[in-house]
């Protein structure tokens, strides 16, 4: 099936900025996370339901989709695709991950007990614990909302940050 050939979800925590002179072109943000389509995408669970006639498939249990050095876990993880002459097409709409949510990089990890990547919008918001590591640096709150065409990003609810430097070995 090629229902599953292009999952993007983008992104998570953007880089930080470097300082631009005149004449420099503008481009998108260093980004996290990010799935790649370029690559093969894998999604393992205990089971998968597809809906064709209202555009969703459904995968429970131990779910873990990868790509590349991302690696996305939930215990559910729902794909709703835009519907063309009532059939259902690969398009991805929204994507949403539910239970024990977790996404894991070679530096970066995000958790969550839900994320909600919708695609047209670019936007994924994680809801209900939210944990962020960047090396060892770490924020948490109740609320990420993440705009993926911006970079930007905003905690919200019972923010708590913590920077540590990386200082230089003597």
């Amino acid at each position: 099936m090629n229902f599953f050939k292009t999952l993007v979800i983008a992104v998570i925590i953007s880089g930080l900025f470097g300082s631009m002179s005149a004449g420099e072109s503008v481009t998108k943000p260093d980004i996290g996370f990010k799935f790649d389509s370029s690559l093969p995408l894998t999604i393992t669970s205990s089971q998968l339901n597809i809906e064709q006639s209202i555009g969703k498939a459904t995968f429970i249990g131990d779910v873990v989709a990868t790509q590349g050095n991302l690696i996305l876990s939930s215990e559910e993880l729902l794909v709703e695709y835009e519907m063309e002459n009532k059939r259902m097409t690969s398009v991805m709409k929204r994507l949403t991950a539910k239970i024990n949510v977790t996404f894991v990089s070679d530096e970066q990890s995000a958790e969550s007990k839900k994320m909600v990547y919708d695609v047209k919008s670019e936007k994924i918001i994680m809801t209900g614990n939210v944990f962020v590591t960047e090396g060892v640096s770490a924020t948490s709150g109740d609320k990420l909302t993440i705009n993926l065409i911006s970079g930007s990003r905003k905690m919200e609810g019972n923010v708590r940050t913590v920077i540590v430097s990386e200082g230089k070995d003597e």
